[in-house]
């Protein structure tokens, strides 16, 4: 089994009903997946994690709204794995300190 589909296995139950659509996920290099979401969608790096060790998690987002995932294997491939709408930015939240109690999160 590849690095990149025991990082992507590891990322179903995350992924939910996009997992579930059976669509096979849109891979290249990192430099081009990077360059068609900022064309095509004006998606900026978001925020970024390591998958359990066998690759690294990005999240691309859009002032729009519009968000994907992209997980990079340790080679470079890198492949789109989930894309939506509704992404909103939250700001920092202190430890220890309540939410705001206006309605947000």
């Amino acid at each position: 089994m590849t690095v990149m589909r025991t990082a992507l296995l590891a990322l179903l139950p995350l992924l939910g009903a996009a997992a579930e659509t059976g669509a096979e996920p849109m891979c290249d290099d990192h430099r081009s997946i990077v360059e068609a979401l900022a064309k095509g969608y004006a998606e900026r790096l978001s925020a970024v994690g390591i998958a359990g060790g066998a690759g690294v998690l990005e999240v691309f987002a859009s002032s729009a709204g519009t968000w994907s995932i992209v997980v990079t294997d340790p080679g470079g491939q890198s492949c789109i794995m989930a894309v939506g709408t509704g992404w909103e930015t939250l700001p920092p939240q202190v430890a220890g300190r309540e939410p705001p109690r206006d309605g947000g999160i």
